[in-house]
């Protein structure tokens, strides 16, 4: 049994609580292979406690995988503190576990004082949420030493935190691997980290697919690890070719030292020897002196062919500086034809607009007139129901005279009803002239109600038919810019495609040469090697060959910081290009609003039409009614008309028969 299994049993009797079985399975395994796995599992915060002071004890653990085990904050929080202090514990996984603002900021202390953790894998924990925290976790990373690998993705990291993570990788200087995919850093935190990866010089692989970039930006950054990568694997490279070269010069100083003892013995030893192969080592000597001689002038020779390629690296550098140079000045000109482009479709969607409310206001002008005309025609209508209002009350006057002189002159009846007759009678025509006075007025107003409606409704066509017609208008001019600024785009990707293939294959054909150049040192490292062999005095005449080797090298520098200014200027350019198609977006937002607007004013002239439309509705319903009064009003006159003239009948009739035959006399 194993000393965490103990350590777990001991803490699980002192709280009285049954160890978990899936615990005790995964200590033992990490007992014996080093890596406790507990993901997907489901614990309690007690447990996770417990588990973090084991895991910062033992020398064994060295992998702990807890992905997808939703750990609650308070056991977290016991597991990141435990794990602070150096440990054994080299890879952390703590994917899927919905860790929180406060144990964000322990993971920051955790990689501030923790000196041991190689691999991180934060995936699927949307720490970018907590800005104030993500910063923490940054400024550990920052100052952390250990760490190498970093997996963020999935984080819902925002343009913000781009800033926070630049800072970091700017001080880091071990990390190598970052994965930052499927997050929202967008353009603005693209471009933190493109200036972070300016400068840091370790990082050598980074991952920024799904996150709202440009391609071009994701290849710039991506190219810069790249380099960072290829620039360490060089001086590895170059390391161990120090190492092999110091290793190489104690063996032959060994090896001289070894023969200068020999020489000293057999000098001791064979002095009438050496006397007598005096002569022929002095032509051994006059040999090697001739070789010498050649080596010599062989290594001029290709001294002066490293010159002239030097010369012609140079004359390629300040080609591609002028190159550099009208790409620049053609980009200007696009610019300058875009921005015009732009002035110009702007002063057209202006004077459209012009045009439209000009038509919006004479329709109004229109609609306003009408409204005016609606309104007398309700004023005449209230005229009439007030003069109907008057004959009726004059009606009623009548019937109270008649009722008093049917009571005071009872014996001046015939008379009075002869003038009584004649009265009504003139009233009845007075009202029937006067209805049908009305009756021709409310045809007249109905038909001239009609004809303006008709009117209306043909002004109407015809204005749905102007807007439809510049709505085309504007749907083909769009259509007409957006190609034209697609073409422009698309050429200018293609020239700017072109340019950047050209010069990655300039700096490829730059890098074959260098390749060229270092084997050819290589080579003249061997030379050098030989003759050092060969004779110490050699190496004391070698000295120059040295030197210019040295300044040969001092170029191959220089031809790399060439390099990397061209790298810049690439990356200046594709900000530039990015600008532009940020130019381009902002127009077609603008044409967006536009045709909002356009659909706005669309919907409120619709609006008002169906109102004006209820209004004439309410109106048809008002001359309906008052028609209807109209009618109402009739009928009771010629009931009043009746019932007088019954009422005056049945009083003739209750008189002397001589009344009743001057009453048939007035019948007939």
């Amino acid at each position: 049994m194993s000393n965490e299994i103990q350590d777990y049993k001991k803490q699980c009797e002192k709280q009285n609580i049954k160890p978990n079985e899936e615990v005790l399975i995964a200590l033992n395994a990490a007992g014996e292979t080093g890596e406790l796995n507990l993901s997907r599992k489901t614990l309690s915060a007690w447990t996770w406690e417990v588990l973090g002071r084991i895991v910062s004890s033992s020398m064994k653990i060295k992998r702990v995988n807890l992905s997808d085990c939703l750990i609650p904050p308070r056991g977290l929080t016991a597991v990141l503190t435990s794990l602070r202090h150096d440990c054994s514990v080299d890879t952390l996984i703590l994917r899927g576990n919905a860790i929180q603002t406060t144990n964000v900021a322990y993971l920051g202390t955790l990689l501030k004082h923790n000196g041991i953790i190689k691999r991180l894998s934060l995936e699927w924990n949307s720490i970018g949420i907590f800005i104030d925290a993500f910063s923490q976790f940054c400024e550990g990373l920052g100052t952390n030493k250990s760490l190498e690998l970093l997996d963020l993705k999935n984080n819902q990291l925002p343009p913000e935190s781009g800033q926070y993570l630049g800072e970091a990788i700017k001080k880091n200087t071990y990390l190598k691997t970052l994965d930052l995919r499927w997050n929202n850093l967008g353009w603005k935190g693209g471009q933190y980290l493109q200036e972070a990866m300016e400068i840091n010089q370790t990082l050598t692989v980074i991952k920024l697919t799904g996150n709202c970039m440009s391609d071009d930006m994701i290849k710039s950054i991506e190219q810069c690890a790249q380099h960072n990568g290829s620039k360490e694997k060089i001086i590895k490279d170059c390391e161990l070719k120090t190492d092999f070269l110091k290793r190489h010069l104690k063996r032959i100083e060994e090896e001289r030292t070894s023969e200068v003892q020999e020489l000293s013995r057999s000098n001791e030893m064979k002095i009438r020897q050496v006397v007598r192969e005096s002569e022929t080592r002095v032509s051994q000597l006059e040999r090697l002196l001739t070789e010498r001689a050649s080596t010599i002038d062989m290594l001029q020779e290709r001294l002066t062919s490293m010159e002239t390629s030097s010369k012609q690296h140079e004359e390629k550098r300040f080609d591609l500086k002028n190159q550099l140079l009208e790409k620049d000045k053609l980009n200007e000109q696009l610019v300058e034809e875009i921005n015009k482009q732009k002035n110009e479709w702007l002063e057209k969607l202006e004077k459209k607009n012009e045009e439209i409310q000009a038509i919006k206001s004479e329709y109004e002008n229109k609609m306003e007139t009408q409204f005016q005309q609606l309104k007398q025609m309700e004023i005449k209508i209230s005229s009439q129901s007030k003069e109907m209002e008057i004959l009726a009350a004059d009606a009623l006057q009548l019937k109270e005279t008649l009722n008093g002189v049917r009571k005071k002159h009872e014996e001046a009846l015939a008379e009075e009803q002869r003038v009584h007759k004649e009265m009504v009678t003139q009233t009845e025509k007075r009202c029937e002239e006067k209805l049908s006075q009305h009756e021709v007025e409310l045809a007249l107003v109905r038909t001239k109600s009609q004809n303006q409606l008709k009117l209306l409704e043909q002004e109407k066509e015809e204005l749905e038919r102007s807007l439809s017609d510049l709505r085309i208008q504007l749907n083909r001019e769009r259509a007409q810019w957006q190609e034209d600024l697609a073409v422009a785009l698309q050429q200018s990707k293609t020239r700017e495609v072109s340019k950047l293939s050209q010069y990655e294959e300039r700096i490829t054909s730059l890098r074959e040469e260098k390749a060229s150049l270092e084997k050819q040192l290589a080579l003249s490292h061997s030379t050098m090697s030989q003759l050092q062999q060969q004779n110490s005095s050699l190496v004391a005449e070698l000295g120059e060959p040295q030197r210019r080797l040295s300044q040969l090298h001092e170029e191959l520098s220089t031809e790399k910081v060439a390099s990397q200014r061209i790298r810049v200027e690439l990356s200046e350019c594709r900000s530039k290009l990015e600008a532009k198609r940020q130019e381009a977006e902002k127009i077609q937002t603008r044409m967006e609003d536009l045709q909002r607007k356009m659909d706005e004013l669309t919907t409120t002239q619709a609006n008002r039409e169906k109102e004006h439309v209820k209004e004439f509705d309410r109106l048809q319903n008002l001359l309906i009614q008052r028609e209807r009064e109209i009618q109402n009003i009739r009928a009771d006159e010629v009931e009043r008309a009746g019932v007088l003239y019954s009422a005056f009948n049945k009083y003739l009739g209750s008189l002397s028969p001589s009344v009743g035959v001057s009453q048939a006399s007035l019948r007939v």
